[in-house]
């Protein structure tokens, strides 16, 4: 027994993937790798490949991810013993390479060769050079790699037998390939088109210039044309421009006319505001001196009624003592006492007058106090209710205070913390803030529902909600202590090393700092466009709290369940974009929508599917919606109130005092009253008093005589007098006082209407003044574009001098217009209209005629002569090149073609033959073209055109060219080049017989580029697992994709080195057991892992099993 060349001898990993330190030694046939799941079976494959210099993407992304060192390790190493040749298995002393891969931590790879560093290149040639392949996935069926093989192109599988086991058939192939290319490469096609259209293109050239002379009238016409349009289109713009500036001056005259008429009227309201402004102050005046004698007068009412008072308190005196006196004078004639009892009863009815007033005078003074005490009590009502808010407003200050202390489940957890630092000050470096649910709040304005977005903090946080945060080491370890003996439901202390030693202000400016350069990326979606909100955007509040969980909200995102176009997705549609995202964004670990959440799952940073959940309701989230303090501890409602309170109680003082105003006067009257009842009640005890005085003088007998008697009246009737007198002149000073009353209210009510009509005059010189204003920018722009036109026209009109000599325009202007020449040209030249815009149109267009026919010269027709025999000569070599190419390319292909087929229908024998061991029917068939029908076509017209006579293939072609040619006029021709100075090329009648020596191909060579194109031959696979049904590889399971790959890798013989990393994923135990036998019989070293074996499996002498035991 012998290894043959590119059998591996021994493996030694170290450090690799999970596997500290193993060595294997192989066998030269089967080798079977027996273990459980997770015992390094597809470890050691792994790094067989990876030793062998193969190129897998998988290997590449593991390394580059840091997995294929194992962890905790500087460097892993893989060393590979390789037969160079072939080995006896007791003489493994010689030719044997040793390969040593080398992988860093730091993601570095060195590659080794017998000791020596090489480059992968080199490892690559060595083990392709001992027909090793290990990127081929009939050499290393790695997990699933196997089952991939169906789903490759046919071309893709065709190439991959063909390596292992078909290589002279490979290289005749690889050989009509690269006709395929090399045709590519030269561009045959594309240059014999180009010198095809351009030997047509020079020939019309050739044939246009023979008739430039005869052109030169249409230039000269077209001249003509162009200059009468010219002329006329200048005449047209110095018209136009000449109207536009009469039509300007006269708006500049009109607006000018306004301007002055609106200042006018601004003049004349001045004065006429003026003149009430006169009216208002003479009014004032008036108003002043009325006021002053109004003043004077009611002082002189008042030492008016002061000396009625004085009379009227003498002459009731008067009265009293006079009656007396009449009273002891009659009792002396009669009854005296009966006189004076009477005398007694008139002073009492005077008394009851008296106390009827003034009982009148009190309620009124009652009725005053009253108002006063309403107003008070209306005042204290507004007080009562500021009092309230405040109170409102102070306990919910309290409230939020006291929250942490009234927290529910830990209440006595926290109140322990509490006691333990009560005296932690913000700007200490051992802050503390507890818990994390105060110091986050719903932001507002997000567009996600606020009971999805409370929920969607409650599952993201979960009882983080109530973590404590300190910077502190001795506050983190004394409150984890007091977390160990609490049975609560709140989680253990964070501590925040990024702010350790930072004051309570330093780590909020540091977090808020974060925050603030926080850039999220844009999140690749697909139906829903930007219809997705970023759950980072949910959270505000404390900045040390967000900075510390916000990277959890910025991993997920809220989507919303309608597309691009506001249509509403169903739910397999949600699906498929929740996938689409954890696809295209790596960053995104779960994805919330209004009732359910995913959560993403990777391995080695791939998306391999999705779990999903309600986004239900939970305690935590309950807690979150009950804890609001936007709601809970929003004052703003009570402030609004007070604000409103406080102004009405300011709007009622203003009142009150208005009132105490008015009120005020009437005291005065009130005051007046009582000192005059206060006189009375004097009056009253005066006559009492002269009552007893009468009752002295009665009780001692004075006698009154008839002359003291009549004196008395006498006295008593000039008091009378005097006091009517003054009566009547207090009666005239009031009428005084109240005319001069009335009129000052009429000189109040005429001052009203005069501001009325001061604020009305006003707005009205405001209005004019805008409209004013208006007027002049608007004369202001009319005379800039009036500069601008003035300009314009002193140039035009300077044209119109150089054209006709004259500058009276709108002659010429009338003149052009009536003239039938230029009606004649707007039919010909298809004119619409005579605007500048579609004169100069048409002028550019009879200028580019112009252009276009004198670049057409007699001179070239040497030079189109010498192009037309180079392109012609072009042709003809291309064609020939083509003609080989295609001989060589019919001649490769017939012979690939017969060894192709011989080949895939000796191994589809083979193919069916291992298929019939799962009880599967199926074949294989070649596949040359893409397709098929076509192409075959376009191959045998090819193969009779080759064939063909050249003579036949020109033929068509000159007697073309021999038409067009005899249009020419060849006199002409050479009587012009006779003219010339120099000659430079042959004569046309030299160069025309020269032509007919040739002869030009007219076949489709595109058709020949398309059947190059459509050439890739491929392997066809045929199969059917099931009666009557026959599936596309997309459609069948991992393990029967298996099943094909395991029987199409038997096929191929030849093959040193095999690589299956369980083969039997997804089989049945019948397909396990097939597999297991066609393993046994696959030709050269074949290294296989399985998890588990089968009862039925059997192992012949000379399979080597290697037990993996951990």
């Amino acid at each position: 027994m012998s290894f043959k060349p590119g059998n591996i001898v021994q493996l030694r990993l170290q450090n690799f993937r999970a596997l500290r330190d193993i060595t294997i030694k192989f066998q030269p046939g089967i080798n079977y790798f027996v273990a459980p799941n997770g015992h390094g079976k597809s470890s050691v494959l792994m790094g067989i490949v990876l030793g062998l210099g193969s190129d897998w993407k998988e290997l590449q992304d593991l390394h580059r991810a840091n997995q294929l060192v194992r962890e905790s390790c500087s460097q892993g190493t893989v060393e590979i013993f390789l037969a160079e040749r072939e080995v006896p298995v007791t003489k493994l002393t010689s030719n044997i390479r040793r390969i040593t891969v080398t992988l860093g931590a730091d993601k570095s790879t060195i590659f080794k060769l017998d000791g020596h560093q090489v480059s992968k290149l080199e490892i690559q040639k060595l083990v392709q050079k001992l027909r090793v392949f290990p990127d081929n996935p009939f050499t290393s069926m790695m997990q699933l790699e196997a089952q991939r093989i169906t789903n490759e192109p046919p071309s893709k599988r065709l190439s991959y037998v063909l390596q292992l086991c078909g290589t002279e058939i490979e290289a005749q192939m690889n050989k009509t390939l690269k006709l395929k290319q090399n045709f590519k490469e030269l561009k045959l096609v594309s240059q014999y088109d180009k010198a095809k259209n351009d030997f047509e293109q020079d020939y019309s050239n050739f044939k246009k210039g023979v008739q430039v002379q005869e052109q030169q009238k249409s230039i000269e016409d077209l001249k003509k044309k162009k200059l009468y349009l010219e002329q006329f289109n200048i005449l047209s713009q110095a018209y136009e421009l000449g109207h536009n500036q009469e039509m300007i001056e006269f708006e500049i005259k009109n607006e000018t006319v306004r301007e002055r008429d609106a200042q006018d009227q601004i003049v004349a309201l001045q004065k006429e505001l003026q003149k009430i402004d006169d009216k208002i102050e003479k009014l004032e005046l008036k108003k002043k001196e009325q006021f002053k004698i109004m003043k004077i007068h009611s002082d002189d009412q008042e030492k008016q009624k002061h000396a009625l008072k004085v009379i009227r308190n003498e002459y009731e005196l008067q009265a009293k003592y006079y009656h007396q006196m009449k009273s002891q004078f009659d009792a002396q004639k009669s009854n005296k006492t009966q006189d004076m009892w009477a005398q007694k009863a008139e002073l009492d009815d005077q008394l009851e007058q008296m106390k009827t007033k003034i009982s009148k005078l009190e309620k009124e003074q009652e009725q005053l106090q009253s108002n006063t005490g309403m107003n008070n009590v209306f005042t204290q009502d507004i007080d009562s209710k500021l009092q309230k808010v405040n109170e409102q407003i102070y306990a919910i200050k309290n409230q939020k205070i006291n929250f942490i202390n009234q927290s529910g489940k830990f209440r006595s957890y926290l109140n322990a913390i509490n006691d333990q630092y009560p005296t932690i000050e913000p700007n200490s470096t051992a802050f503390m803030l507890l818990p994390t649910i105060n110091y986050i709040q719903i932001a507002s304005g997000i567009q996600i529902p606020k009971t999805n977005a409370q929920q969607i903090v409650a599952t993201l946080m979960g009882f983080d909600l109530y973590s404590l945060y300190t910077n502190s080491q001795d506050q983190f370890v004394y409150v984890t202590h007091q977390y160990k003996n609490y049975r609560g439901t709140a989680t253990t202390v964070k501590k925040l090393e990024s702010l350790s030693g930072k004051t309570y202000e330093e780590a909020y400016e540091i977090s808020k700092q974060k925050l603030a350069q926080r850039n999220n990326q844009r999140i690749i979606t697909n139906k829903i466009g930007d219809n997705y909100v970023r759950c980072s955007d949910i959270i505000t509040g404390n900045p040390i709290i967000v900075c510390n969980i916000v990277q959890n909200f910025n991993m997920s995102i809220y989507i919303k369940s309608y597309g691009k176009n506001n249509k509403e997705l169903t739910e397999d549609e949600i699906r498929a974009e929740v996938d689409y995202i954890f696809e295209a964004n790596t960053s995104i670990a779960r994805i919330f929508t209004d009732k359910k959440i995913y959560n993403c799952l990777r391995h080695n940073q791939k998306y391999i599917g999705r779990e999903t959940g309600d986004l239900y309701d939970s305690e935590m989230s309950r807690q979150i919606m009950q804890f609001d303090p936007s709601k809970q501890y929003d004052t703003s409602d009570l402030l609004k109130e007070k604000s409103a309170l406080e102004a009405k109680k300011q709007e009622q003082l203003r009142q009150l005092e208005d009132q105490q105003r008015q009120n005020e006067q009437r005291r005065h009257l009130i005051q007046q009253v009582m000192e005059q009842l206060n006189a009375l009640k004097q009056d009253k005890r005066a006559a009492e008093q002269k009552r007893n005085d009468i009752q002295y003088h009665l009780d001692n007998n004075k006698v009154i005589t008839k002359e003291e008697l009549a004196a008395q009246s006498a006295e008593l009737n000039k008091t009378k007098t005097k006091a009517a007198a003054v009566l009547m002149r207090i009666i005239h000073i009031n009428d005084l006082v109240q005319a001069m009353l009335k009129n000052d209210s009429g000189l109040i009510i005429d001052i009203q209407k005069l501001q009325l009509q001061q604020k009305a005059m006003n707005e009205q010189i405001g209005a004019l003044s805008s409209i004013l204003i208006e007027i002049q920018d608007k004369v202001s722009k009319l005379q800039e574009s009036k500069k601008l036109i003035d300009h314009e026209l002193q140039e035009i009109c300077y044209a119109v001098q150089n054209h006709f000599k004259h500058t009276d325009y709108k002659k010429l202007f009338k003149q052009y217009s009536e003239s039938n020449q230029l009606a004649a040209l707007i039919i010909e030249l298809n004119l619409t209209t005579t605007t500048k815009e579609d004169l100069e149109r048409v002028i550019s267009r009879l200028a580019q005629q112009i252009q276009n026919i004198s670049r057409q010269q007699i001179h070239d027709l040497p030079t189109l002569q010498s192009r037309i025999l180079k392109n012609i000569n072009l042709i003809l070599r291309n064609y020939a090149t083509l003609q080989k190419a295609a001989e060589q390319f019919i001649k490769s292909f017939e012979m690939s073609k017969e060894r192709l087929e011989q080949f895939v229908g000796e191994l589809s024998v083979q193919f069916k033959a291992n298929l019939q061991k799962f009880n599967v029917n199926g074949g294989l068939s070649l596949k040359l073209f893409i397709e098929k029908t076509k192409s075959e076509n376009i191959f045998n017209q090819l193969k009779k055109y080759v064939k063909s006579d050249f003579s036949q293939q020109f033929g068509a072609f000159q007697s073309q060219y021999k038409d067009c040619y005899g249009l020419v006029d060849l006199d002409l021709v050479n009587e012009v080049q006779r003219d010339r100075e120099t000659d430079t090329g042959l004569s046309h009648q030299e160069f025309y017989q020269q032509l007919q020596e040739f002869k030009l191909i007219d076949m489709q060579l595109l058709e020949f580029e398309y059947l190059l194109n459509s050439y890739q031959p491929g392997l066809e696979i045929e199969h059917q697992f099931a009666k009557s049904e026959s599936l596309k590889g997309a459609s069948l399971s991992g393990g029967e994709r298996s099943v094909i790959s395991i029987c199409l890798a038997a096929c191929c013989k030849e093959t040193n080195l095999i690589l299956i990393d369980e083969i039997n994923q997804g089989m049945d135990e019948n397909f396990e057991t097939a597999a297991h036998n066609l393993i046994l019989q696959l030709g050269g070293q074949v290294l296989v892992s399985s998890p588990k074996l089968g009862q039925d499996m059997e192992f012949p002498p000379g399979v080597a099993v290697h037990v993996f035991i951990k």
